[in-house]
C-alpha cells in the first residue's frame, strides 16, 4: 500500500479581502488552527446572513477538523458558487480570483481524500483553464488510482526534474507508486531507492514508501533504518506517523516492547478529523497485530470487529477500498480463529455448568466468521485481488500470519491461488521461492502431509531471514508439531527457541507442547495438575509444567527436561482468597497458565509504566497491552 505525497499542511493563501470584520475574525481563527473558534463565529455570521467566507470557513472545518467530507464538499460548492454569481465565472477581479483559486485548491484535496477521481481530476482542469502555473504534479495520483499509468507516467517522467521541489518529489512518489501497482517489485524498488537519492533523504513519505517496496523485494533488513530515517526526515510529508512502519517492523522482528513503544509514539502525535478518516482503521490494524501477536485475544477481537464495521476512506494510499477490506477480514479471520482456539481451552478446565457462557460465545464468533468469510470469498472473487493475497508482501497480511488463508478459502482453493501467484510472480527475486515455500509448508502440514512439509520449512527456514522472525518462529512450531506427530522426536533447541520467541504460536496454530504436570503435593496443587492434563496445550513429553503453591499464590511453570525454567503464570493469594471454591481457584489457574505461560515476557521502561528505578523490568504481555489501552492507573 504506497502512500501519497501530502502537501503542507491546508493554509489560507486568498487574501483576507472580500470580508468585513466578523469574517475576518472566523478567517483568523481558521489560519491559527482554531477550528472550534472558527466554526463558532461562521455559524454566528451565518445565522444572521448568507455569506460566502463563513460559508467556506465551515466547509473547511467540516473537512479538516471533522473529517465529514460530505458536508464540506456541499459547503465548498455552495461558496464557489457564491463566488461566482458575484463575480463572474470565471472571476476578473484580482481578489475574487485568488479565493476561486484557493476554493479550487480545497476541492481538489478533498475531491482526493474523498477517493473521487474523476471528479479530482475535473477540479484540476478547472483551475488549469484559467491558472498558473499548472496543477500538472497533482494529475498523477488520481491517474494512478484510476488505472491511467501510462498517462501518470509520462507525467512523472517529464517532472522527475522540475524545479519546483514538490514537483519532484510526486513525480518520483507516482513513478514508484506505478511500478508497485503493476506488481513490478524490482521497478518499485529501483524508483524507490532512486527517489531517495534525487531527493536526499529529506521526504518522509519518499522513505517510507521506500520501506515498503523494501518489503516488495524481501529486503527484510532495510525495513526498520529506512523508517527510522521517514521519522528524522526534514519534509513531513506522510499521511500517517512513519512510527507505525516502524512498529510493524519491530513486530515482524518479534520485538514486542519496540513495537509496542512505537505504537504509543503514533498514538501521541495529534491528528486532524480528515487524517483519521483516512487511517484511524489502519492504525487499529496494526494495534490489532500486536494484540494477536501477544494473545491478547479479547481486545484484539473488538478491535478488528471495529474494522469491519469502520472502514478508513482510501483517498491518500494506493490501495483500493476492496483490497484493503479483504486484507481485513483475514486480519479479523486469524483472531476469531485463534479465540476460539483460546476457548476450547478454557472448556478444558470447566464442567458443563460453567461452560455455557462459553458455549454461547463460540455460537457467536461461528456465526460471525461465517458471515465474514461469505464477504471475503465475494472480494476475493477478483482474481488480481485473490493472487495479490498469495504474494508475500503485497497486501497488509503479512507472512507470519497469512496462513488464516487456508482457514477462510479451503486448502484446495489456496493450494490454486498459490500456483497461480507463483507463476506470475516470477522475478529473480532473492528469497522469495522461500516465502511461497512457508506458506506451501503450513498448507502440506494441515493437509497431514508431515514429511513433505518439513521439507518445505526446511528449505524456507533456510533462506528467510533472521529478522522476520515471526515467520521463521511460526514455522518453527508447524516443524516441531511434525516432527513429534510423524517420529515422537523432540527437538528441544527447536522448542527453545520458540518459548523464549514467541509462545504464542503454540496457541494460535493449535499446537501442544509435549509436557508432563507436576505438583507440589498440596491439595489444590494435585487438583489444577490432574485438570490440566486434560488441556489442548499439552501431550505428554519430557517438558515440564510444574504447579505449586506457595504463600496462598499459585504458580504454574513451563520448564525445559534439564530444568530450565521460561515462564510462569500466577494466580495471586487475593483472587484465591476471593474464590468461591477449590473448583473456581482450579479453573483461575489453567485459564492463567494458557495465557500467561504461553504468553512472550514483554520489557517495559520507565517510560511506559513509570518503574521506581528508572531499569527496564519484565511483565507478561497482559500487563503491557493494559498499560497501551489506559486500563492501569
Amino acid at each position: 500500500m504506497i502512500s501519497l505525497l501530502l502537501s503542507a499542511a491546508l493554509s489560507l493563501a486568498a487574501p483576507m479581502v472580500l470580508a468585513d470584520a466578523e469574517e475576518l475574525e472566523a478567517l483568523r481563527a481558521l489560519e491559527d488552527d482554531k477550528l472550534i473558534t472558527a466554526r463558532e463565529r461562521a455559524t454566528a455570521i451565518l445565522k444572521a446572513r448568507r455569506s460566502m467566507v463563513a460559508t467556506y470557513v465551515m466547509g473547511y472545518v467540516h473537512f479538516i477538523g471533522e473529517g465529514n467530507f460530505p458536508r464540506a464538499r456541499f459547503l465548498f460548492d455552495a461558496a464557489k458558487r457564491a463566488l461566482l454569481a458575484r463575480y463572474g465565472d470565471p472571476p476578473q477581479d484580482p481578489d475574487a480570483r485568488a479565493w476561486h483559486r484557493q476554493i479550487l485548491r480545497d476541492q481538489r484535496w478533498l475531491m482526493g481524500n474523498m477517493d473521487l477521481r474523476e471528479a479530482e481530476l475535473a477540479i484540476i482542469d478547472e483551475h488549469d483553464r484559467e491558472y498558473t502555473p499548472k496543477l500538472d504534479a497533482w494529475r498523477i495520483w488520481p491517474l494512478i488510482k484510476l488505472g491511467r499509468f501510462e498517462e501518470a507516467r509520462a507525467i512523472g517522467l517529464r517532472l522527475k526534474e522540475a524545479e519546483d521541489e514538490v514537483d519532484r518529489l510526486k513525480a518520483y512518489n507516482g513513478l514508484l507508486t506505478i511500478e508497485d501497482e503493476l506488481r513490478h517489485r524490482q521497478g518499485s524498488w529501483d524508483w524507490s531507492t532512486r527517489a531517495v537519492e534525487a531527493t536526499q533523504g529529506r521526504s518522509c513519505v519518499i522513505l517510507e514508501n521506500t520501506g515498503l517496496s523494501a518489503r516488495r523485494v524481501l529486503n527484510i533488513e532495510q525495513i526498520e533504518p529506512l523508517q527510522q530515517r521517514a521519522i528524522k526526515a526534514e519534509e513531513r510529508d506522510c499521511p500517517n506517523s512513519p512510527y507505525l512502519g516502524l512498529s510493524t517492523a519491530h513486530l515482524i522482528a518479534g520485538r514486542f516492547q519496540p513495537s509496542i513503544a512505537a505504537m504509543k509514539e503514533v498514538r501521541a502525535e495529534p491528528r486532524s478529523g480528515q487524517a483519521r478518516m483516512q487511517n484511524e482503521m489502519q492504525i487499529r490494524g496494526r494495534f490489532v497485530e500486536i494484540l494477536y501477536a501477544l494473545g491478547q485475544l479479547g481486545p484484539a477481537l473488538e478491535r478488528a470487529e471495529e474494522i469491519i464495521d469502520w472502514p478508513d476512506r482510501k483517498g491518500t494510499s494506493s490501495i483500493s477500498q476492496e483490497t484493503q477490506m479483504l486484507s481485513d477480514l483475514l486480519l479479523h479471520a486469524a483472531v476469531i480463529e485463534a479465540r476460539l482456539i483460546e476457548l476450547r481451552e478454557r472448556f478444558a478446565a470447566r464442567g458443563l455448568v460453567q461452560s455455557v457462557a462459553l458455549y454461547q460465545e463460540a455460537q457467536a464468533l461461528l456465526v460471525s466468521r461465517w458471515e465474514k468469510r461469505r464477504m471475503a470469498h465475494r472480494l476475493a472473487a477478483d482474481p488480481t485481488r485473490f493472487l495479490d493475497l498469495m504474494r508475500p508482501y503485497w497486501t497488509d497480511v503479512v507472512p507470519w500470519y497469512a496462513g488464516i488463508s487456508l482457514d477462510v478459502f479451503g486448502l484446495g482453493a489456496t493450494r490454486a491461488a498459490l500456483a497461480a501467484a507463483r507463476a506470475v510472480d516470477d522475478e529473480p527475486i532473492p528469497r522469495l521461492r522461500a516465502y511461497y515455500d512457508a506458506l506451501e509448508a503450513e498448507l502440506l502440514w494441515r493437509e497431514g502431509a508431515l514429511a513433505a512439509a518439513e521439507r518445505k520449512i526446511e528449505a524456507a527456514l533456510a533462506e528467510i531471514p533472521e529478522l522476520d522472525a515471526l515467520l521463521r518462529l511460526r514455522l518453527l512450531a508447524l516443524g516441531v508439531d511434525a516432527a513429534r506427530r510423524l517420529r515422537g522426536e523432540v527437538d528441544e533447541a527447536a522448542w527453545h527457541a520458540l518459548l523464549t520467541g514467541w509462545p504464542t504460536a503454540l496457541r494460535i496454530l493449535d499446537v501442544a507442547l509435549p509436557a508432563h504436570v507436576t505438583h507440589d503435593g498440596a491439595p489444590l496443587s494435585a487438583a489444577i495438575a490432574a485438570r490440566l492434563g486434560a488441556s489442548p496445550r499439552l501431550t505428554r513429553g519430557p517438558f515440564e509444567v510444574a504447579v505449586g503453591q506457595i504463600e496462598g499464590r499459585t504458580r504454574l511453570c513451563v520448564r525445559a527436561p534439564g530444568g530450565f525454567q521460561y515462564s510462569c503464570a500466577e494466580v495471586t493469594a487475593e483472587i484465591n482468597a476471593q474464590a468461591a471454591d477449590d473448583e473456581a481457584r482450579i479453573i483461575a489457574a489453567i485459564d492463567a497458565f494458557h495465557a500467561e505461560a504461553l504468553a512472550p515476557k514483554v520489557e517495559l521502561t520507565q517510560r511506559d509504566i513509570n518503574s521506581l528505578d528508572g531499569s527496564p523490568i519484565r511483565v507478561d504481555a497482559k500487563q503491557a497491552i493494559s498499560e497501551l489501552l489506559g486500563d492501569t492507573p
